[in-house]
């Protein structure tokens, strides 16, 4: 990510520019894929617990992405500081931020039921357990502290939706039990590093590796959405 500070506005640039990327895929004959936006630009629209460094937008289509790819895209080159290409994604390195775009099958069986309106656009809202259970298959050895803060959210404000992750993944509830383990030493700031949390909910990080641990485990949070 480049040097801009990260703010409220941070995701609406972000997803402005992929706008551009397929307007003028659409411009020059190609259509436009079907995407849906997900991650943690959507949990933060639904429960305002953090601010969102970066936008996943999820393809059902392998093949948008030779197209995207600033490799043969003059209009990503353009806008992209750098890049990262691999075989199923690409990750535009923006300076304001990250535009990650992903052909990836769904975890859960849980559709997309919301969308928002951006630019002329309709765009599909992952649905919470969809994302989360991404993050924990995908992720799991990697998990970062905002997944990890975005897990225990989650598990107060909608704790069905919590539970279904988990379920969906518990081929890797032990993976992820043990990348918890490696981050509890991590102090509260160093954490909090990473998640640009929003008010009262910084007050979960410093707890949030013992609730995310108690979650995996098949505990429910009493609290809800407000820490």
């Amino acid at each position: 990510m480049g040097a801009q500070a990260v703010t409220a506005e941070t995701w609406k640039e972000l997803l402005a520019a992929a706008v551009r990327l397929f307007d003028d895929l659409h411009a020059r004959g190609f259509g436009s894929p079907d995407v849906i936006l997900g991650r943690g630009t959507v949990l933060m629209l639904r429960f305002g617990h953090r601010l969102s460094k970066d936008i996943d937008i999820f393809l059902h289509d392998v093949h948008w992405l030779s197209l995207l790819t600033p490799r043969l895209n003059d209009v990503a080159a353009a806008m992209a500081v750098d890049y990262v290409e691999q075989a199923n994604s690409i990750k535009l390195i923006m300076p304001n931020g990250d535009i990650d775009i992903i052909a990836a099958a769904a975890v859960t069986d849980v559709p997309p039921r919301e969308t928002i309106e951006f630019m002329g656009r309709t765009f599909r809202l992952e649905a919470t357990e969809e994302i989360l259970a991404k993050k924990l298959l995908y992720r799991a050895e990697s998990l970062k502290p905002r997944d990890i803060f975005d897990l225990v959210v989650v598990g107060g404000a909608d704790p069905d939706a919590a539970a279904r992750a988990i379920a969906a993944t518990s081929v890797k509830n032990a993976v992820v039990q043990r990348r918890l383990e490696q981050m509890s030493p991590l102090a509260a700031d160093e954490l909090a590093r990473d998640i640009f949390p929003i008010g009262d909910f910084a007050s979960i990080v410093p707890n949030m590796i013992a609730k995310a641990r108690n979650l995996i485990s098949g505990d429910r949070l009493l609290d809800r959405s407000r820490p």
